[in-house]
């Protein structure tokens, strides 16, 4: 578990942790996570609603309370998985002030499946003041090293740490969401686009991961992804999702398409790119930066988990798998 990356200098105690991650994880097996019912939440149905004393005590969001995080101490985490288990660490590249960009390979293993594995490219902490991406990262690498299915199942490569200089925008004020676009490249951006560019075609999901000074957990999609947003998100409690307030489903710059879900394709954002790159499945995961620090870890990393088992389940992926690894192609359900 990524306990001691939470509440920074405040550490929350193991058992308390263990506590108020199952209230939220629980059931969080896989299929519960990718089940098919209780998914289709329209706008509206949280505001139409009062919570109960439970969900008022568990999930009440008001200022914001980031993750506290060192970014040493988060290098020094990523440098530790350096050969554990098949893992590979690899830095790509630098930023323009000498951030270190890292790459965590955690490939998928035979095991008798009749599918090939789905191949997911994660990346957190591009926006430095957004610290829950990175602890949900790093504990999807835990759960994938001690999880045996989960590596027959999926071919895994995160980016943990691509800008944490503590604001939206990098040093020179730039924001990095911005820059995977012809002009407006910088060496952050640039390294990664060497490093997956090769992929290109053969990444079947991107997911980012990001935090917001707002009253839920929210997906955003960057083209119709028929259903399957909407089962991703069926997997959390209905108290915890972005919800529009007004007569009009917008909250903010976002208009919901259903309970936590909204459409944008903002030029030159990162899962912009990935589409371009021919990833059919790419999505932006939000965490409402006002909820407690480790409910938004937990809740982060559950959201995260149901992206990719209902992408596994129920996306449309019929790639065959690469020359040389046999003909049998993966079955998705339509959504």
């Amino acid at each position: 578990m990524v306990a001691w990356l939470v509440n920074g200098h405040h550490p929350v105690p193991l058992l308390r942790l263990l506590f108020l991650l199952l209230l939220l994880l629980v059931p969080a097996g896989e299929g519960a996570l990718a089940r098919s019912h209780g998914w289709d939440r329209d706008v509206g149905q949280r505001a139409s609603r009062r919570l109960t004393r439970s969900e008022r005590r568990r999930f009440t969001f008001g200022a914001v309370r980031d993750v506290q995080l060192d970014a040493a101490q988060v290098e020094r985490r990523i440098e530790s998985l350096r050969g554990r288990d098949g893992v590979r660490v690899n830095v790509i590249g630098r930023g323009d002030h000498g951030n270190p960009i890292y790459r965590v390979d955690i490939p998928a293993r035979s095991g008798g499946q009749r599918s090939r594995p789905v191949r997911v490219v994660v990346s957190s902490w591009i926006h430095g003041d957004e610290t829950v991406g990175p602890v949900a990262a790093l504990g999807l690498v835990d759960h994938a090293l001690k999880n045996a299915r989960f590596r027959q199942r999926f071919d895994l490569s995160v980016l943990v740490k691509i800008d944490p200089f503590g604001t939206r925008n990098n040093p020179d004020g730039v924001n990095l969401n911005r820059a995977f676009v012809a002009g407006r490249w910088t060496a952050e951006t640039l390294a990664i686009r060497r490093s997956l560019a090769p992929e290109r075609g053969q990444i079947d999901l991107f997911v980012d991961l990001h935090g917001a000074g707002r009253a839920g957990f929210f997906l955003i999609r960057g083209q119709d992804d028929g259903n399957l947003s909407r089962r991703i998100l069926g997997a959390m409690p209905t108290a915890t999702l972005l919800d529009a307030t007004g007569a009009q489903p917008w909250v903010g710059p976002y208009k919901l398409h259903s309970l936590g879900a909204a459409t944008s394709n903002n030029p030159g954002t990162f899962k912009g790119w990935m589409i371009e790159q021919g990833a059919p499945y790419s999505y932006t995961l939000e965490a409402p930066r006002t909820l407690a620090p480790a409910r938004q870890t937990a809740g982060m990393l559950r959201l995260l988990r149901s992206t990719l088992e209902n992408t596994a389940r129920h996306g449309r992926l019929d790639r065959a798998w690469p020359r040389g690894a046999g003909s049998v192609k993966m079955r998705g359900n339509t959504p």
